[in-house]
């Protein structure tokens, strides 16, 4: 039996980080089968609702159905022919027969089958069967093209009584349990070798059950296991240890339920609903948290399910829940909430008599990783892509090679690394239902496919860094302005590829060319009065008033602009910031640019009026 592996994501590598998947129903279709006639029922599956879209059959009191994890193939558990149908699924959800469309183990005879269990690589199905002379499991490998066939050794005993009613397996493929529901009930435990066939453990093989053992359910991380039993109004519970041993938890079962039959616990293994058939009362899915260690503990009451519910079947994103009502001649659906609370939608009936007694949804198909990467210089932002990745991509993990990761909802992310050389990046991508790597499993089929396509790696290398040239120096030319004697106006200066007023000249427009582009500033001065001190003209004060008269040059104010290559134009009414102006006079604008670079000053000189 190939195990499975279980990969840990980088979602739980990511300190304090809570995601939320988007609410999307990934299974599409649903089986029902049909105990009081020759077919099994085919739905459709939209927005959590089931809409009949037909019948196949090729059996009778068809009781189990079960499809491979990767959604190609089905079948069927029918008691009254005593075989198993095979079918292949078609891309529209429904079922074509497979060459031959149903098969019987190695002596011509499958009894009363009545549970059904692939195993979570879909390499084999296991057959539980009542009446059977001993003889209690039938084993078949499953060929590349779906069809069944008998393994070497086509049959396995589980006690001595003949009264195998249900198999289920652990979501690693190497253990295996089928419920005895003869005079007292028990559960008995086997291994699974590398051929995919069954064999007692080695002590002791069985664990005691009640009375009328039913159905089995298993944890999807493989921890724990559940038998409703029918005869004593109960539901057994269990630790699997290592090696796949059974211990009875402690309380060692839930007990005053009505007639229980099936169970399932949710796909994220927080909550367990069991069927309560209660005889000729009314129906009811009970709902139980899964405590620490897989104890179940009450959670609410239960909710109404028609009149005597049978087998339940919970969709691969835990959104949905169905029930088959035996005697209601329906089948009960329900919307789950984040909290695992039952809300009921309108059944969907069957024809009278037609006893429907058992449910399966399609697996989740997952999703397939794929990514392409931008590589940077070190220090730069190298981008990555998963938008190639195909399926209903939720979540995108991504490891960078360095130690570090991010988890994002968008395909798109970019990272920055410390160094050059070659690192290996990783991207896992989970779909809407949470399938990824890490498969999820029923007991009894997969409800994601064990995938490893979900994840995909990818060695980058980051380029040497190349120093850059220095830009080469800004030079202004073509430095002119429109007006040389102007009035003040209330504009702000800006930079403007526009052209200055054409009415009487208020403010002026200063233009230039760039050969590159830059920071080009404009320094204002104005010329004042002021008194010979030596060489020098200073302030006017009362001590110097009877010195020699004289022009200074005092610095007015500063603008800075970033320019482009090319032509540019700045058009300027006097304003330097919000409440500061050039005053009426002779005033000179200093025009330089910068790149890390200075290009040569340019002078303008204007005179503003009043």
């Amino acid at each position: 039996m190939r195990p499975l592996r279980r990969s840990a994501l980088l979602l739980g590598a990511v300190a304090g980080l809570t995601l939320v998947l988007p609410a999307q129903a990934a299974a599409t279709s649903a089986y029902v089968t049909e105990w009081g006639t020759t077919s099994l029922a085919e739905f459709g599956l939209s927005e959590g609702l089931l809409t009949p879209l037909g019948t196949v059959g090729d059996g009778e009191q068809a009781r189990a159905v079960v499809l491979t994890a990767d959604g190609r193939f089905a079948y069927v558990a029918n008691s009254g022919s005593a075989t198993i149908s095979q079918y292949a699924v078609l891309g529209n959800g429904a079922l074509s027969p497979l060459t031959p469309p149903s098969v019987s183990d190695g002596s011509g005879s499958l009894d009363s089958p009545e549970g059904l269990a692939l195993s979570p690589d879909g390499d084999a199905l296991y057959v539980a069967r009542t009446n059977s002379e001993e003889k209690d499991v039938s084993q078949f490998s499953i060929g590349s093209d779906g069809t069944l066939e008998p393994m070497g050794t086509p049959t396995v005993a589980a006690g001595s009584d003949g009264q195998a009613i249900d198999v289920a397996m652990t979501p690693d493929g190497d253990s295996a349990y089928v419920a005895d529901n003869a005079a007292s009930g028990r559960i008995y435990e086997f291994n699974v070798n590398g051929n995919g066939q069954l064999t007692p453990k080695s002590g002791s093989t069985s664990i005691a059950t009640g009375s009328f053992p039913t159905h089995i359910a298993v944890a999807p991380d493989g921890s724990n296991l559940y038998v409703s039993d029918f005869g004593d109004g109960t539901v057994y519970q269990y630790s699997i240890g290592s090696g796949g041993a059974l211990k009875a938890l402690e309380p060692p079962d839930v007990t005053g339920l009505g007639e229980p039959r099936g169970v399932v616990v949710s796909p994220n293994g927080t909550r367990a609903y069991v069927a309560e058939d209660e005889g000729a009362s009314p129906g009811r899915i009970a709902t139980f948290t899964v405590g620490a260690g897989g104890v179940l503990g009450t959670f609410g009451g239960p909710i109404a399910a028609g009149v005597e519910p049978q087998g339940i079947a919970i969709t691969p994103d835990g959104h949905e829940l169905f029930a088959a009502d035996l005697e209601g001649d329906a089948i009960s659906q329900y919307s789950v909430n984040s909290v695992g609370v039952l809300s009921a939608a309108p059944p969907i009936g069957e024809p009278e008599g037609s006893f429907p007694d058992n449910v399966a949804v399609s697996p989740d198909p997952g999703a397939i990783a794929d990514f392409t990467a931008a590589p940077a210089a070190a220090g730069h932002a190298s981008a990555f892509s998963g938008a190639s990745s195909r399926g209903a991509v939720a979540l995108y993990e991504w490891g960078f090679g360095d130690g570090t990761g991010a988890v994002t909802t968008s395909p798109f992310v970019t990272h920055a690394y410390g160094s050059a050389g070659t690192y290996r990046v990783m991207l896992t991508v989970t779909d809407g239902a949470g399938c990824s790597i890490q498969p999820s499993y029923s007991g009894h089929m997969g409800l994601c496919p064990f995938d490893p396509s979900a994840s995909v790696s990818l060695s980058v290398t980051l380029p040497q860094p190349v120093p850059s040239p220095p830009p080469p120096r800004p030079i202004l030319t073509a430095v002119r302005q429109s007006h040389t004697t102007w009035r003040e106006g209330n504009r702000r200066a800006a930079l403007s590829a526009g052209h200055g007023s054409h009415g009487p000249p208020v403010g002026t427009t200063f233009s230039f060319d760039l050969n590159e582009p830059a920071s080009v500033s404009l320094v204002f001065t104005e010329q004042l009065a002021g008194r010979r001190a030596g060489r020098q003209c200073v302030p006017k004060t009362h001590g110097n008033r009877s010195h020699r008269a004289c022009r200074r040059t005092v610095t007015a104010g500063a603008l800075t602009f970033a320019a482009r290559v090319g032509a540019n134009k700045i058009v300027f009414q006097g304003r330097l910031n919000g409440s500061k102006r050039l005053r009426p006079g002779r005033h000179t604008v200093i025009i330089t640019a910068s790149n890390g670079l200075s290009s040569a000053p340019h002078e303008l000189s204007f005179s503003i009026v009043r």
